[in-house]
């Protein structure tokens, strides 16, 4: 449950990179493992395989974290943020920029 909560940025990357380390290692062998993080930082969100956001005990939104991320007006009407980056392409895309060009310069799966 928040393993990176109250941690200085660089303490917090140690302990997301040891993470990955430990799930690369176990699924190299027989044996696969199931890491569950509990987050409130988007930007962590969005390094996992699957995310589901919950609300009032129920699942709002499960998928991989890009997709969902996308999700921004759906997102804000639960109260949670998106990554800034996931921002400024909605805001851009709902400004007629197009939609390919934004992906490609921020590089985005949007």
């Amino acid at each position: 449950d928040e393993p990176t909560s109250l941690l200085d940025p660089v303490s917090r990357r140690k302990v997301l990179l040891l993470i990955k380390k430990l799930h690369a290692a176990a699924n190299g062998n027989q044996s696969p493992l199931t890491t569950i993080i509990i987050t409130q930082l988007a930007d962590e969100a969005l390094q996992a395989d699957r995310l589901i956001i919950m609300a009032a005990g129920e699942i709002i939104l499960d998928g991989p974290p890009r997709e969902i991320m996308q999700q921004v007006e759906r997102l804000r009407a639960i109260g949670i943020g998106v990554p800034v980056e996931f921002e400024l392409a909605h805001r851009l895309i709902e400004a007629g920029y197009p939609k390919a060009d934004i992906m490609a310069q921020l590089k985005l799966d949007y």
